[in-house]
């Protein structure tokens, strides 16, 4: 079921701007493309390395990558729309074993353009196949899809965001997803 909510996102993201400008001269909807880094969250797990030294896994930490559109109306121009998917992923820099986190963002994100720089943004995230692969060497673990509300201030393609989520498994207690991420975006 979660692949083919997944297919059905992306089949839509990439027909939707197209037909939308077909049907309405006055809409204008653009592709976009979005990088970031996020930190914070609860610890999931903490790596003691060989070596010496740790490194945790945070939920709410990873890079991503987005495809979206964007949209706006000439008749309100000081409003835009985005919306887009998603792969956001960690790991640690353990040599010999791969332990991620990757989860598939969904966003959507009403803006504020107070002027032809600034964007003030709130919406909604969520994340779906929430996963942790612990490599072999500790047990996986399968979150529940999350509903969160994201903040975002940005200044023409740069942007701070705030993402407050919650992740949880069937048996046990939420964890926090909360995050602070810094994003890089292209309009095209």
């Amino acid at each position: 079921m979660r692949s083919s909510i997944l297919f059905t996102a992306v089949v839509l993201s990439l027909i939707v701007p197209d037909q939308i400008q077909a049907q309405s001269k006055s809409l204008t909807a653009r592709w976009f493309v979005e990088g970031a880094a996020e930190f914070g969250g609860d610890e999931i797990i903490e790596v003691e390395f060989v070596e010496g030294g740790t490194q945790s896994i945070y939920a709410g930490q990873g890079g991503s990558i987005h495809l979206g559109g964007q949209f706006s109306h000439p008749d309100y121009p000081k409003f835009m729309g985005r919306a887009s998917i998603g792969y956001k992923y960690t790991t640690t820099a353990a040599e010999n074993v791969d332990l991620t986190l990757t989860r598939v963002p969904i966003q959507l994100t009403a803006f504020y353009l107070p002027d032809n720089h600034f964007r003030l943004g709130l919406g909604l995230s969520s994340h779906q196949s929430v996963a942790f692969d612990g490599g072999g060497v500790v047990g996986n673990i399968n979150f529940d899809p999350a509903l969160g509300s994201r903040i975002e201030i940005g200044y023409d393609f740069v942007s701070v965001t705030y993402t407050f989520m919650k992740y949880k498994v069937e048996s046990g207690p939420s964890i926090s997803a909360n995050a602070i991420g810094f994003a890089f975006s292209w309009v095209f």
